[in-house]
């Protein structure tokens, strides 16, 4: 009997949605999750994500993907959100999603302690990195849990700035007599997956 070949393409990821940068995409924050609230372009990193689907067993149509440092889903009213963490250790590193052990919730008095916070960003891809801008109050949340990076002083015209730069997350504030602006981006590395071939042998 001949041979069938099944060829699986695995997602060959391409974020062509963010090939330039889309501004104004609602973002939160609570204690150390960051969080992609707006479905539309949520789904679009849900479905750029190049890993297999996971099923929750007791709740039909609710789909998760994890991908190291993102934990997307998909709710069954088809809703998308998808989240990153910090670590927590000051230094700007991402929790991998298989070594977090709070999901950036915290300790119960910071959960508590802590408000939400909304804001909007800017997400871009492009050289097999995910790129999200964003400032304002939530810059200002996040530039504070950077606290164990040195601050490095830059010069550029009669503008004065500090930056904290960390592995997964880049800050700086701009020095105002009046009023401080902050902004932050994190940088999370997602590589193209090649589409392969696959032989199932229980069709031979």
């Amino acid at each position: 009997m001949k041979k069938l070949v099944l060829i699986s393409f695995a997602l060959i990821l391409t974020f062509k949605t963010f090939a330039a940068e889309v501004s104004g995409i609602a973002v939160s924050s609570h204690v150390s999750e960051f969080s992609v609230v707006d479905s539309k372009y949520a789904r679009e990193i849900f479905l750029g994500l190049p890993v297999k689907n996971t099923y929750a067993d007791l709740v039909h149509g609710l789909v998760f993907r994890y991908h190291k440092y993102f934990f997307c889903v998909r709710e069954p009213s088809h809703k998308f959100h998808c989240h990153l963490y910090l670590n927590g250790l000051g230094s700007g590193q991402l929790s991998a999603f298989d070594k977090d052990t709070d999901f950036g919730k915290g300790t119960i008095s910071e959960f508590l302690g802590t408000s939400k916070a909304n804001g909007k960003s800017t997400i871009s891809y492009d050289n097999n990195t995910l790129r999200i801008k964003f400032d304002s109050h939530l810059a200002k949340r996040f530039w504070d849990k950077l606290d164990l990076i040195a601050e490095s002083y830059h010069t550029i015209g009669n503008k004065k700035y500090e930056v904290r730069k960390g592995k997964h997350l880049n800050c700086y504030v701009e020095k105002n007599e009046k009023k401080d602006i902050y902004q932050c981006q994190f940088n999370v590395t997602i590589k193209t997956n090649r589409p392969k071939i696959e032989i199932d042998k229980e069709l031979n």
